[in-house]
């Protein structure tokens, strides 16, 4: 019968199973705690969390604890589970050997992208326990796992909150069920686009959030899967976390985001630097922050590290997912109304047939005729199309618009709008025309037929062009300044300079720190400088 029982927790938890985004301000260290914790069926002598010394951890509880140290859901039976019966050792773990962290994370012969390296030397590390209460042959709860962090006095800490993910291992990084390596789905002929880490496979683990005073404001068992077109191909990967009603908590309940209000979330990503292009680690935070700032709908977002299993996995953002729940929370709206149109104006969620009506009409009518203008006014938001496009063309988005391309709509007589998403490939270029890109007239393609159609079209009517400049001119001087844009870059720059060493040792990506401050000054310079190209080339429009 116990087995029986713990089979069924561990089918629960077990990895197989099927804004304005603000400048990061580090808060006081308040650390050194020694708070107990207590659920139904136990009390821990301390909590999760950051410490300053070693200690025992002693548990008091009427039931049978079995606990485990490697992600893995407790199970009596099993040789990597041990019965509580004494005070467990907490100690400063950094120096053991590197495990799952030294497992290769992409083939070793990539041809267009990155490929994984080994951490340099023994990366930071913390102690996770699962625990799973037992009375007689019955489990009395799902596992649950907490995180405990050895940092003294001499050490650096982290200066970003820290996401601690607690799984069995198997379920990320064994050869046949990993989702976080190339595993037994990895095609010799399509490295890029084959692997485990593609596949649509969810894993269960237990998520823990510290904030910046270290304290554990958070933990759930949720569900994880790898994010992202192509960056599930990156060393680093993208992970999108899920929480479910059938763990007991059915949201993330915390205000992650400065100056955010919200503190429902359905779903969260936790976003790689690996995504973005060129090394330019920072671009798609920058051009988000500068897009939420106008009013456009972004992903929020703040800086992270994140932990897998006790060992340090890098920099990561923490960003909000644009779906449904999303707009339900923030809009008041029911979810089951809103429509989601992604990538070549596929239904996402919800149905688009309204949209892609109206882009027929678009391509076939005159919109130099008012009538006609008026029938599409009536159902696109122009003041939300002219700056998206506008942050879209200044930022110069070189995987764009025929890709990372999103609109929605509250449902029926809403009108559509559009969502900014994925600016890693911008903030390069600074003399680049994008309105050419925007405004291609080549309907041949069905990529070019309906994401260049709408802007092309509306450009042809004097009043809309018009006012499109205007508004471009406005912005160039207030939020796309380049004295705006310096600050941001330097603001970012500031938050990360203390732990982008820890993730290059991890990661070796970027390249150095030399290198990163060398991409954040050709951002720089792309701020300093891209006024005037935009400037001649809104008067060639």
């Amino acid at each position: 019968m116990r087995w029986l029982i713990v089979c069924l927790g561990a089918l629960l938890f077990s990895c197989n199973n099927a804004s304005k985004t603000k400048s990061f301000k580090q808060k006081p260290n308040t650390y050194t705690r020694i708070a107990s914790y207590q659920t139904d069926f136990f009390e821990l002598s301390r909590n999760g969390g950051v410490y300053k010394e070693a200690f025992q951890l002693s548990i008091k509880s009427n039931a049978e604890i079995y606990y485990t140290l490697n992600g893995s859901t407790p199970h009596p039976d099993s040789t990597t589970t041990y019965l509580y019966n004494k005070p467990i050792e907490i100690t400063n773990k950094t120096n053991s050997a590197n495990s799952i962290s030294n497992i290769p994370t992409t083939p070793n012969d990539y041809p267009d992208y990155y490929v994984w390296s080994k951490p340099r030397g023994n990366i930071t590390k913390c102690t996770t326990i699962t625990f799973l209460p037992f009375k007689g042959d019955s489990a009395l709860a799902l596992p649950e796992a907490f995180s405990y962090f050895i940092i003294p006095k001499t050490s650096i800490e982290h200066r970003f909150p820290i996401i601690s993910l607690v799984t069995d291992s198997g379920g990320l990084f064994s050869y046949q069920q990993g989702i976080y390596v190339p595993g037994v789905n990895s095609n010799q002929d399509n490295l890029v686009w084959t692997g485990n880490s593609f596949q649509d496979w969810i894993r269960t683990c237990h998520f823990e959030f510290f904030d910046t005073s270290r304290e554990r404001v958070l933990h759930q068992n949720i569900d994880v899967k790898i994010h992202g077109l192509k960056t599930p191909a990156a060393p680093q990967k993208s992970i999108r976390l899920y929480a479910k009603k059938k763990y007991g908590q059915k949201n993330f309940n915390y205000s992650f985001f400065e100056g955010d209000n919200s503190n429902i979330f359905k779903r969260l990503i936790l976003r790689t630097l690996h995504s973005s292009w060129n090394d330019r680690i920072n671009a798609d935070l920058i051009s988000c922050r500068v897009a939420d700032e106008i009013g456009l709908e972004t992903m929020k977002g703040t800086p992270v590290v994140v932990y897998i299993n006790g060992e340090y996995w890098g920099i990561h953002n923490l960003r909000e997912r644009i779906d449904r729940h999303h707009f339900a929370n923030r809009f008041n709206v029911n979810p089951d109304s809103v429509n989601i149109s992604e990538g070549i104006f596929k239904e996402k969620e919800g149905t688009i047939s309204e949209l892609i009506n109206l882009l027929e009409f678009a391509k076939t009518s005159d919109l130099s005729n008012s009538k006609n203008f008026n029938c599409v006014s009536e159902k696109i938001d122009l003041n939300n199309l002219i700056d998206y496009y506008i942050i879209e063309t200044y930022f110069g988005n070189a995987d764009w618009p025929t890709n990372n391309h999103k609109m929605w709509s509250a449902g029926k007589n809403s009108k559509w709008k559009y969502i900014v998403i994925d600016m890693d490939a911008t903030i390069n270029n600074t003399k680049k025309n994008y309105f050419e890109k925007a405004l291609q007239k080549n309907y041949n393609s069905e990529k070019t037929i309906w994401q260049k159609v709408l802007f092309t079209k509306l450009m042809e009517n004097k009043e809309f062009k018009a006012k499109f400049k205007k508004r471009y001119k406005e912005l160039l001087n207030q939020n796309l300044s380049a004295e705006n844009i310096l600050m941001i870059i330097n603001d970012v720059e500031d938050n990360y300079k203390d732990e982008i060493q820890a993730h290059i040792l991890r990661w070796n990506h970027p390249k150095s720190y030399k290198n990163w401050l060398e991409k954040n000054d050709m951002m720089r310079d792309f701020a300093r400088n891209r006024k005037r190209y935009i400037i001649k080339q809104l008067e060639e429009l």
